[in-house]
């Protein structure tokens, strides 16, 4: 389908390059009666979405009511509530009723303050036409680059912190994400021409963590950068190719990655965490398609990776040299980011096997393979919590990336930082600090 075609470039892009997408968005204003009778208000129901109509000047085209459509589809708007305004006259104050009203509803619904997501209040209540017509109610909507239900829990992540990707302006860096708050805490990098390739790894202690980074049209190499941003970044691997996609035992000694210092596709090679930079690894795959995103399991025993046959991703595992590989998960359709659970008994991995990229575990020997989220927008780059209770994971459902959170069977996924774009999650091994 046409997702896997695009998906990585369209993730990539919207982390790097300059975007704000519900900022860029005409939108409506924050407050505003239709004056149009009860025609406009009679289609608006909790649950409803629809595309809005605007006139020459850019404002919402209250001549013409809301259509609805499925909110699997790419909307602008979504119906959160109805603020009843009572039976009696229009009361005098039904603008500051409605906007009180909505403002309860649009939290509820988010799982935080509107102010803290990249998604606009359009709130609509009736004027004396309207009221005369039959409107009652105020209608409390959301305004922005949305798929499928912008609906959200309250969950959060006190204790924990995360290592992910936030682009505030310009630029794409690497912060810390205070999984209390969803609140960006800590700056680890500040290079203007970065263009940062997938998640960070954190080391087994928490102390610090690798990404890749490209800083010039041919420099393509993993750093490393400690956890309290302090020393910014030094070059960690280099060589002739590209190097990419760190995965570090878990006791400290080895570093596994993705490389074609060889040319051609990309390999998975070993080599000693404390070597020279100039040091090149040791190759243990040799597949004429792509191998990518080694993960050491928690035993130190094994790597969790995708390779690419005959064009498909899919999910593999094999001992820590490189022997005896063997496909996991094989279900037609491309596969990615695999992660160990924390105890090594189950993994997590994103596929669109039920059509929209969703997140999906199964044991460690691939069976008993099951859904966690179900949603139009593309869910991705799932990473547990040190204890295995909590995943985070990357959203498009506010149209840039966002970063989210649940509970380990799926249930409560919440928006942790609405603030997008943001992704590329990791989940430190280590106490967010008091």
């Amino acid at each position: 389908m046409a997702m896997r075609a695009v998906r990585r470039p369209m993730v990539r892009a919207t982390l790097v390059a300059v975007v704000a997408l519900a900022g860029s968005l005409p939108g409506p204003a924050g407050a505003q009666s239709p004056a149009a009778g009860d025609t406009w208000f009679d289609p608006l129901a909790p649950g409803t979405c629809y595309v809005l109509t605007f006139d020459d000047q850019g404002q919402v085209d209250f001549a013409q009511p809301p259509a609805a459509l499925a909110c699997d589809e790419r909307h602008d708007s979504e119906v959160v509530a109805l603020v009843p305004l009572g039976d009696g006259e229009l009361p005098a104050d039904a603008d500051e009723r409605s906007l009180a009203g909505c403002d309860a509803a649009y939290t509820a619904f988010l799982g935080r303050s509107i102010a803290e997501t990249q998604i606009y209040p359009f709130t609509v209540w009736p004027d004396a036409d309207d009221w005369a017509a039959g409107a009652r109610d105020a209608a409390c909507i959301i305004y922005g680059e949305l798929i499928g239900t912008a609906a959200s829990g309250d969950l959060r992540a006190p204790g924990e912190h995360i290592a992910a990707y936030w682009q505030p302006e310009e630029t794409s860096d690497l912060w810390i994400i205070d999984g209390a708050t969803g609140e960006p805490v800590t700056q680890l990098t500040d290079e203007a021409t970065t263009e940062l390739l997938g998640p960070p790894t954190w080391l087994p202690d928490g102390a610090g963590l690798l990404f890749g980074a490209q800083l010039s049209a041919t420099d393509v190499d993993l750093y490393l950068v400690p956890a309290d941003g302090v020393q910014r970044e030094r070059l960690f691997v280099t060589g002739p190719g590209k190097q990419d996609g760190a995965a570090v035992s878990p006791d400290g000694t080895a570093v596994a990655y993705i490389s074609n210092e060889a040319g051609g596709e990309y390999d998975i090679l070993v080599r000693p965490f404390a070597a020279d930079p100039a040091v090149a690894g040791t190759p243990i795959t040799d597949h004429p398609e792509r191998d990518a995103t080694p993960r050491i399991s928690p035993d130190g025993k094994r790597i969790l990776f995708r390779r690419a046959t005959a064009g498909v991703s899919e999910i593999w595992v094999m001992d820590a040299d490189g022997a005896d590989p063997v496909r996991l998960i094989d279900n037609g359709v491309d596969s990615y980011d695999p992660r160990w659970s924390p105890d090594g008994e189950h993994i997590l991995f994103t596929t669109a096997a039920a059509g929209s990229m969703d997140i999906w575990t199964a044991d460690a020997d691939g069976t008993e393979a099951r859904q966690l989220t179900d949603h139009p927008g593309a869910e991705e780059y799932p990473t547990y919590s040190r204890d295995g209770s909590f995943i985070a994971f990357q959203s498009d459902r506010y149209g840039a990336p966002t970063l989210w959170i649940m509970n380990a069977d799926g249930s409560e996924a919440s928006v942790l930082s609405g603030l997008g774009p943001i992704g590329y999650p990791s989940f430190s091994p280590a106490a967010a600090p008091d």
